[in-house]
């Protein structure tokens, strides 16, 4: 019986989709020999002079003699082309070969950098669930590849490369290597990246369900709480609706949202904008000038002259795709019809518990009504039990349905006398978490606040950390500039669509004027569903906000 490690299995019901490799780990465990040790789930991580990179290694065998063979194990169905063997992730493509050859040298090189000898390295590549067609063409030794035609020889083949040897010295030196591979990167890592899988595999679930209803046109409006897969099902519907050779228009609020999204949705002959970005460019392709006034854009003025004017052809789309439609007032719904959404297909997707921008209200009219199918997703997928129960004691009225089963790492709270020393307050807590594995681009630190008025808006340190906060200026293209800094600073109304591992919550001081209250509550909310791993909140000590947030710890 081989020798497991860690010996407990992981448990499936904590990672979707793990349940093959569970399959292939006790077929390990009954197959293979005394002499050999199998360890799972192995981290690495590799430093570069610009950055580290990390990886995972499914299985790694080991003889007595100290000679390893790694196993990468892909279910399912491959690509095959001209760059070998790929496996598709979100839509795009993955070098198999690529993957397996960067795990081999990251673990030569820290073993060589540990224990000063050199380490043999062999690999297998296992796939169950499919055939390789052209062996020669993979990218890879066909000798090295264990694929449908042949996986119940799996471990016959691993004992024909590994023999049966007694242990030595420099075996002994391997075991305790991998023994120590908890220590390779800080578990911090570990937790990151299986929430990260955890909720990419969690939310496709709302992702197939939108995509597989086929009235059309379509007109559905999809009303989900934060983390239930909004964003995702906007990205999809893109996708689906070029794929099928239409040209679909995907609006959304905020600019950092808006190039993430274009990013992730490959446009070819769609578009990707914020709101403002597609009155602006509307107003410039029709030769009439934005409408200005002593504060900067009339935006209000702005919609009224899209309204009044002829919208061009290429402005007309045969798909319309809302996110975050909270933050649309009514004129601007109207607004959509001029794009194609009253003739094509229309998908409506927002959340009034974080309706946050100025001048909406979880209320709006903006909210499609007649002839639209709702749709309603309480699960939340992105905030991990420890947050989330933290969350529903603070905030009872915000109604959502905890459906992330890792526990996350909890919240903390750092109290300050007062606004002075909130800087340095989010600089040590920030140096903390670092402290604790998590990477400086693991971490956000955010305000309730707008950037004029943020505690953090104007400055260029944290404690010993600077800050990278945007300016409020672009370059010559239309991208944002950001100061140079560590720290990455943003404001909630801003930051909104988005997540970390890490989020530090800044400016949390209740409004005096009860008839806020309802907007405080609901930045609140958008900003702790933020985190995936650990929240921490900085506050005045002594204040209402203080005692509310330390009634819910």
């Amino acid at each position: 019986m081989g020798q497991l490690v860690p010996a407990a299995l992981p448990q499936a019901a904590f990672v979707p989709g793990l349940e093959r490799e569970l399959e292939t780990l006790e077929q390990l465990k009954r197959r293979l020999p005394a002499t050999l040790s199998v360890f799972h789930g192995v981290h690495w991580s590799r430093a570069w002079t610009y950055g580290t990179a990390f990886g995972e290694a499914d299985f790694i065998v080991v003889n007595g003699a100290g000679r390893c063979l790694v196993i990468e194990q892909k279910t399912g169905s491959l690509e095959e082309g001209k760059d070998g063997l790929q496996k598709r992730y979100d839509g795009k493509a993955k070098s198999v070969g690529s993957q397996l050859h960067r795990t081999l040298d990251a673990l030569r090189d820290k073993f060589k950098a540990q224990s000063g000898h050199q380490i043999e390295l062999d690999y297998l590549l296992y796939l169950p669930d499919y055939r390789v067609r052209d062996l020669c063409g993979a990218g890879l030794d066909q000798n090295r590849i264990v694929d449908g035609r042949n996986a119940v020889r799996l471990c016959e083949r691993i004992i024909e490369l590994l023999g049966e040897t007694d242990a030595t010295p420099h075996g002994g030196r391997v075991l305790r290597f991998f023994e120590q591979s908890l220590d390779l990167v800080p578990d911090i890592h570990s937790r990151v990246g299986l929430s990260e899988r955890c909720y990419t595999r969690a939310v496709g679930g709302l992702a197939d369900i939108v995509g597989a209803i086929s009235a059309r046109p379509l007109r559905l409006a999809v009303r989900g709480t934060a983390g239930c897969g909004k964003s995702l099902v906007a990205i999809r519907a893109f996708r689906a609706a070029e794929a099928a050779g239409k040209r679909p228009l995907l609006l959304c609020f905020n600019r950092d949202l808006k190039e993430k999204m274009k990013v992730a949705a490959g446009q070819t002959g769609g578009v990707v904008e914020t709101f403002h970005g597609a009155i602006d460019r509307v107003l410039k392709d029709t030769g009439r000038p934005l409408a200005h006034e002593a504060g900067g854009v009339d935006w209000n003025r702005a919609v009224d002259q899209v309204l009044e004017g002829e919208i061009p052809d290429s402005w007309r789309f045969d798909t319309v795709i809302v996110d975050e439609g909270q933050d649309f007032t009514p004129a601007w719904r109207e607004m959509l019809d001029l794009f194609g959404a009253d003739t094509g297909d229309c998908l409506w997707l927002d959340d009034p518990d974080q309706a946050i921008q100025y001048g909406t209200s979880p209320d709006s009219e903006a909210w499609p009504r007649g002839g639209w199918t709702g749709f309603r997703a309480k699960s939340n997928f992105r905030t991990p039990a420890s947050i989330a129960r933290f969350l529903q004691r603070l905030l009872p009225g915000f109604e959502f349905l905890n459906a992330n089963p890792l526990p996350g790492l909890g919240v903390g709270i750092t109290e300050v006398p007062g606004k002075s020393e909130v800087s340095a307050a989010v600089g040590r807590v920030s140096s903390e978490l670092m402290k604790k594995g998590f990477a400086r681009e693991q971490i956000v630190a955010l305000s309730l606040r707008g950037q004029q008025s943020a505690t953090l808006g104007q400055c260029e340190r944290a404690g010993s950390q600077t800050i990278a906060r945007f300016t409020g200026n672009y370059d010559m293209f239309g991208n944002q500039l950001w100061t140079n800094g560590h720290l990455r600073f943003d404001t909630i109304r801003r930051y909104k669509g988005q997540q970390d591992a890490a989020v530090i919550v800044t400016d949390v001081e209740m409004p005096d004027e009860e008839e806020r209250r309802g907007e405080w509550e609901r930045l609140l909310f958008a900003a702790l569903t933020r985190a995936t791993e650990r929240l921490e909140l900085v506050v005045t000590r002594g204040s209402k906000a203080s005692r509310l947030l330390h009634d819910a710890w």
